[in-house]
């Protein structure tokens, strides 16, 4: 068994994990706005209350990128706090087991990969859809990260002339598919500047405007999966994350636009299975030299 911790910059879920289920699990709130040592008592809170005795290893995602050594956050937005700090150190002095970091969306696209929607599949990415954007590569069932930071998709230049992104750069994807994009659209079509939910309420119900706001959030992640379809040509692209509960409001307009704008077949484009586990599932697997590229 492994212990799987998923930190999020408004909640941490930690679960122990055997034979890619979740057998227990907390879940408590990172209080990133609370500082360094808050932010880790939370994380060694959460691992004590699922350890077990037969645990081998910890695997930790977290939301931004991570050193070549597995071992530090190097660029956290939304838990700045923790940035370049040695969390690979300070949790196996206190557990005295191993322990490996990760990209959360990382874990999130392995988890699918080995035990969700993509099993069986050898090359697989995954896009968590969110507050921003995540991405995640599985090649030959590895994460792969490249020299660093492969895999960051919501950072696909969709418009260089577009919208000001949070990391610097103009018309990246998560601008246009995101859970801010959606509160925009919202507020250009119904009027009123409302959360994904309730806009996807209004959808199902049949309100045309509420349809439209994720046509047209649909339609620009078609265009970003375009980008991925024509460079990796996956056995299978993921969408999960909260906006991907909209389910086919979003992701039937995205594969029309990859389909019609693909250079060649498109790669097959599904809901992620697992829900909120699979971060934690996923993290747990960090801890596997197997799934990780060298």
């Amino acid at each position: 068994m492994n212990i799987g911790v998923d930190v999020g910059g408004t909640k941490i879920r930690t679960g122990l994990v055997k034979d890619g289920r979740v057998v227990k699990h907390i879940k408590v709130l990172t209080g990133a706005d609370k500082g360094k040592k808050h932010v880790l008592k939370q994380i060694i809170k959460t691992i004590k209350k699922v350890m077990s005795s037969d645990v081998k290893g910890i695997g930790v995602g977290v939301p931004g990128a991570v050193d070549n050594n597995r071992a530090r956050a190097v660029n956290l937005p939304n838990i700045p706090s923790l940035n370049k700090t040695n969390l690979k150190l300070i949790l196996e002095k206190e557990f005295k087991k191993k322990v490996v970091l990760g990209n959360d969306s990382n874990a999130f696209t392995l988890a699918e990969s080995v035990s969700g929607a993509g099993r069986g599949s050898r090359n697989v990415v995954g896009l968590t859809l969110g507050t921003g954007v995540g991405g995640g590569l599985v090649i030959n069932q590895q994460i792969y990260t490249g020299k660093c930071c492969a895999g960051e998709a919501g950072h696909i230049t969709i418009n260089h002339m577009g919208r000001k992104c949070s990391c610097g750069g103009r018309g990246c994807l998560e601008e246009y598919v995101s859970a801010r994009a959606i509160t925009r659209y919202s507020k250009e079509l119904i009027g009123r500047g409302l959360k994904p939910r309730a806009v996807e309420d209004k959808a199902r119900e049949g309100d045309e405007k509420a349809v439209m706001v994720y046509q047209r959030a649909g339609e620009y992640l078609g265009a970003g999966l375009v980008t991925i379809n024509n460079l990796m040509h996956p056995d299978l692209i993921i969408i999960g994350g909260g906006l991907s509960k909209a389910d086919y409001l979003i992701i039937k307009p995205a594969r029309e636009v990859l389909k019609s704008n693909g250079f060649f077949k498109p790669s097959k484009v599904v809901k992620a299975k697992l829900g909120s586990d699979a971060g934690v599932i996923g993290a747990s697997y960090l801890t596997q030299p197997s799934y990780l590229s060298t």
